[in-house]
């Protein structure tokens, strides 16, 4: 994954690249233009935070970086268009007691 520097290597990147251009994929964008944008985003926090996988606590890299290139692509989209995510609030599972108690 990385070199004797602590760099990505460039099979690595490469592979990154290979990855979020299949993820992205899965998501339509009326302007083609956001693709490039929204890609570059999602490049972006998967260089900037790779090394911040923990291999003790999962094996499963793929998901790992699957996870946040999906969540650089939402990230690269709230800032082409913020005006579509203003009223929403979001709720994460965490939030919620699920425990069932009053």
């Amino acid at each position: 994954m990385s070199n004797h520097n602590g760099a990505l290597t460039e099979e690595t990147l490469n592979l990154l690249i290979k990855m979020t251009e299949q993820i992205i994929k899965n998501f339509s964008y009326k302007n083609p233009d956001d693709i490039d944008d929204i890609k570059q985003t999602a490049l972006l926090k998967c260089y900037l935070y790779w090394n911040r996988f923990n291999p003790k606590k999962s094996t499963n890299a793929f998901s790992y970086f699957t996870q946040m290139i999906k969540n650089g692509c939402a990230e690269g989209f709230n800032k082409l268009h913020p005006e579509k995510t203003r009223n929403y609030s979001c709720i994460h599972l965490s939030d919620i007691d699920l425990s069932g108690k009053i």
